[in-house]
């Protein structure tokens, strides 16, 4: 389980932010790399008044209801 202080609403999906990072601390060719290593399914990027960063984001899956067993 992911211990989620954060989540985003983005295209009608939620996610748990996974990691933060400042766009200019990291070479743009290793996101792809450290998006895998950190398991998520996106990589999004905010604008900041600061610069740039990145959103590592981890798709919180919809509840499906199998069976209703009544009170």
């Amino acid at each position: 389980m992911i211990n989620c202080k954060e989540t985003i609403n983005y295209q009608g999906d939620l996610f748990y932010v996974r990691k933060k990072i400042k766009e200019n601390q990291i070479n743009p060719e290793l996101i792809d790399s450290l998006k895998k290593y950190l398991d998520c399914d996106i990589v999004l990027k905010q604008n900041h008044q600061d610069g740039n960063i990145l959103l590592f984001l981890i798709l919180i899956p919809v509840a499906e209801i199998i069976e209703f067993i009544p009170k």
